[in-house]
């Protein structure tokens, strides 16, 4: 199976053992030229999981970098290789490891939940995300990026600021991720895996103000309007 097989079999079988999860592929992580590295595939619920994939025709060589910056970003990270590469990895301990061989992915070892601090999660927004997710906060939504960081960090708890990521994460990439999913349920394989152009004017991005929002999404609880 080639790297893009094995992305469309795991978004598959993310979608059937993950209930209101939205899955999308080649996702890019930095906040710097030199940091930047491209997640193989982004799955949110209530957490942020990586899965990094290696085809029978892939080396390790980038492997340890990779995964270095992974476990920054992500609450769980794995790597999903073909059966040759068992016993050749040196992974942290944290790290999750699946098979995939005829189609089928087996666990090997299941990954472990890791907290990411305030700060990695709030490098997951963008800054006009910032200005629109803060509309009807008094002097917040004109705010430069620094100072909107700021005034996150001023106006909710850590545990606030995780939910409004993971909210934020899930409202940007849904639609996107019922797409794939849509695709590879009617086995049109052929139309995946586009290269993501973003919208020419990003001031039409779609981003829910905090003040419209119930206040047990904040702490995490589950509202009928917010299971993308």
């Amino acid at each position: 199976m080639n790297e893009k097989d094995i992305k469309i079999q795991v978004i598959d079988w993310l979608h059937k053992n993950e209930k209101h999860a939205v899955i999308v592929p080649e996702v890019t992580l930095g906040d710097s030229f030199y940091d930047r590295v491209r997640a193989d595939v982004l799955a949110l619920n209530g957490s942020i999981s990586i899965y990094e994939i290696k085809s029978e025709k892939d080396t390790l060589d980038r492997l340890d970098n990779q995964i270095e910056k992974y476990t920054r970003y992500a609450n769980k990270v794995s790597v999903v290789v073909d059966s040759k590469f068992l016993g050749k990895m040196v992974l942290p301990d944290s790290v999750g490891i699946y098979t995939i061989n005829n189609k089928k992915i087996e666990e090997i070892k299941e990954p472990k939940v890791r907290e990411l601090s305030v700060d990695i999660y709030l490098k997951y927004w963008w800054g006009i995300e910032f200005k629109k997710a803060l509309r009807g906060i008094p002097y917040a939504s004109n705010l430069h990026l620094e100072a909107a960081m700021s005034k996150f960090k001023e106006l909710f708890t850590d545990e606030e600021i995780k939910n409004l990521t993971l909210i934020r994460l899930k409202e940007r990439y849904c639609k996107e991720s019922n797409i794939i999913k849509e695709l590879i349920k009617n086995k049109e394989y052929d139309k995946l895996m586009p290269k993501r152009v973003f919208e020419k004017e990003t001031k039409n991005i779609k981003v829910t103000p905090i003040v419209d929002m119930p206040k047990g999404v904040l702490m995490g609880l589950p509202h009928k309007d917010f299971l993308f």
